[in-house]
């Protein structure tokens, strides 16, 4: 009576198992300032009246006052990149 395989076996069905490829980065956003500057994020919060830019080695803060909202969802809608503020948020 067998109560576990050999360790050779297990090592065996490691080295064969499929490797699992982590999801692609997501596209960056595009923020659309209302003087007409651009800035690409790769990563940000929302809290209260100011956006978070979470970008490793591009952290700061920016206020929605700043941005053109309106340019901003258009340019990512172009892009197939959902831009939406929390509810609380909404005032431009």
């Amino acid at each position: 009576m067998r109560d576990a395989a050999p360790a050779h076996y297990a090592e065996r069905a490691e080295r064969e198992a499929p490797a699992v490829d982590p999801d692609p980065p997501l596209p960056p956003t595009l923020l659309v300032f209302k003087d007409g500057r651009t800035v690409e994020v790769g990563n940000y919060a929302i809290q209260g009246s100011t956006l978070y830019d979470l970008t490793p080695g591009h952290r700061r803060k920016i206020l929605i006052a700043d941005l053109d909202l309106d340019a901003t969802r258009k340019q990512n809608d172009e892009r197939g990149i959902t831009f939406q503020l929390p509810q609380s948020t909404r005032a431009n």
